[in-house]
């Protein structure tokens, strides 16, 4: 049995002071494979501000992407 994974992140983006949008975001990942392919399914709570909304967003999320061996890297 795969354990589950924890991941954490941020990110902020600008252009020349008429924009920004910040978030952050935290949750669970799973690994697992069918067969030779290794994917991952994952829960996400993310939370983001933006000059664009006046608000601060707040939202769950779910996700799966999966390993390329070629590149050797996730496909996120």
């Amino acid at each position: 049995m795969t354990p589950l994974q924890t991941t954490v992140g941020g990110v902020y983006l600008s252009e020349m002071e008429c924009f920004f949008h910040s978030e952050i975001y935290a949750g669970v990942q799973w690994p697992f494979r069918i067969k030779q392919q290794r994917f991952k399914v994952g829960s996400y709570f993310r939370t983001s501000y933006s000059n664009h909304s006046k608000a601060i967003d707040a939202q769950v999320k779910f996700g799966v992407s999966f390993f390329n061996p070629v590149k050797n890297q996730w496909s996120y």
